[in-house]
């Protein structure tokens, strides 16, 4: 999936920075918006009236899957 990504916007006209900036965007808000599809089938159900575990649906998948598999991913890749 990053791979998708990443090629969608290195096609774009910027500087590597903005490309950078851009992708880890991208890609930490998919992974939050996954995150939030999951609380509505699971967790809605599983903690009914709890605001603070649907903060943990979408945080956690935007910080580990998201943003650190992106760094790696740049880094890999000598993006940066």
């Amino acid at each position: 999936m990053n791979a998708f990504i990443w090629n969608l916007i290195s096609k774009k006209n910027m500087s590597p920075k903005a490309k950078a900036r851009l992708f880890l965007i991208s890609v930490s808000f998919l992974y939050g918006l996954i995150g939030f599809l999951l609380w509505l089938l699971i967790g809605n159900k599983l903690f009914e009236g709890s605001k603070s575990w649907m903060l943990c649906f979408i945080g956690l998948p935007i910080v580990f899957p998201g943003f650190l598999t992106g760094i790696f991913y740049l880094y890999n890749h000598e993006e940066i």
